[in-house]
């Protein structure tokens, strides 16, 4: 390839120049649109500061503290209150001057609204438009199948699930805490003796809070307060005691009891007595009645079809 030839005088070589003169420059037809997308990747995603909000551009600003930024729609014209600002625009008061300062947007801002914790992208899908989308970190309520209850909680259960729970926990107190303490997000084991509420729903109950019970008579129907938050029984008494019976449990519930005499003296747990009514007797067959001395543990389950407490081990 040759190049043109300089005099010395700066000026170019006749012949040369002809050849200059033939050559033409041709604009491609789109420059237009090219000089727009590459305006379009100059401005890219232009993240501004966040907002509070985008709100109503015909009402009045919800605050008017200096340093307040809002982005206002385009749902009419906008009132007078907004000091001039146009349609989409992001405003920012100033307390100084009294006034709304404004911003035009350009397509691809995207501004951060603090009350909502979402993303405003300005775009234009066939007209400007504020379109809030999720930020990147999804807020609890966003995730699909998780119930986060009320705004601004963060709940794995509904309110009524929530409800319910607290109003089975206020039968045991050892259970209430620790309900208490998992709802409150703190890290605990659970305890094996806290009572399990899903078993009165029909599966058979293994566990649950002990109670310390002194026997003051032959016992029948045993049925102290908060009976069915009870599955381990420590027995004291000054005397020796029959006993015949606990409460049966509800229908569909196969409840284990278990407990130990702590006393000197003897319980006598008596087989098919008419001192507790018929469903609440225990049922001991071979056994006949058995004494459980200091010391000795028992252990009952009630078995529905025969409507009668079996022993779960040999008593003494």
């Amino acid at each position: 390839m040759s190049f043109p030839s300089f005099s010395p005088d700066g000026g170019v070589d006749p012949t040369d120049q002809a050849k200059l003169d033939e050559i033409t420059v041709t604009v491609p037809a789109n420059l237009d649109s090219m000089q727009a997308d590459i305006a379009a990747l100059e401005t890219g995603f232009n993240r501004r500061r966040s907002c509070i909000n985008v709100v109503d551009n015909t009402a009045v600003p919800p605050t008017e503290l200096n340093g307040d930024r809002y982005i206002i729609d385009d749902t009419g014209v906008s009132n007078a209150a907004w000091d001039g600002a146009a349609q989409n625009s992001i405003v920012q008061f100033n307390g100084t001057s009294g006034l709304w300062e404004e911003q035009v947007p350009n397509v691809g801002w995207v501004a951060f609204l603090t009350s909502t914790y979402r993303d405003a992208l300005f775009t234009n899908d066939g007209g400007n438009q504020w379109e809030i989308r999720p930020t990147a970190i999804s807020i609890h309520n966003d995730l699909s199948g998780l119930q986060g209850g009320l705004a601004g909680e963060r709940n794995h259960l509904s309110n009524a699930q929530i409800s319910a729970l607290h109003a089975a926990v206020t039968l045991n107190p050892d259970a209430k805490t620790q309900a208490a303490l998992i709802l409150s997000g703190q890290q605990i084991q659970i305890k094996d003796d806290v009572y399990d509420y899903a078993n009165a729903t029909g599966v058979t109950q293994g566990t649950g809070g002990t109670l310390i019970h002194t026997l003051t008579g032959t016992t029948d129907d045993f049925n102290p307060t908060d009976f069915l938050t009870y599955n381990y029984f420590i027995f004291d008494m000054s005397s020796d005691r029959d006993f015949t019976g606990w409460e049966a449990p509800p229908s569909g519930v196969e409840r284990i009891i278990k407990g130990i005499n702590k006393s000197d003296k003897k319980i006598k747990f008596k087989d098919n007595d008419p001192g507790s009514v018929a469903a609440n007797r225990l049922s001991l067959k071979e056994y006949g009645s058995r004494d459980c001395k200091k010391g000795e543990c028992f252990a009952f389950r009630y078995v529905e079809s025969e409507l009668r407490w079996w022993p779960e081990n040999r008593i003494g």
